[in-house]
């Protein structure tokens, strides 16, 4: 991904699931604690993840 930084409030759903590059991350999370918005899109893409995750998981052979 190679947004600008004015493209922040697009990354929430990439930075949930640990999907952007380092400057991108780096950019995001110095945002992150200035934007109520975005740290709730961020919990709400991790839950949804985390659901989707455990909707598919499956039990590893006794073996």
């Amino acid at each position: 991904m190679n947004q600008h930084r004015s493209d922040l409030h697009a990354l929430a759903a990439a930075y949930a699931l640990d999907a952007l590059d380092p400057a991108e991350r780096d950019d995001f999370t110095a945002h992150l604690p200035h934007c109520e918005d975005c740290r709730r899109d961020v919990a709400e893409f991790g839950a949804t993840a985390a659901r989707l995750a455990a909707a598919t998981a499956q039990e590893p052979p006794p073996a």
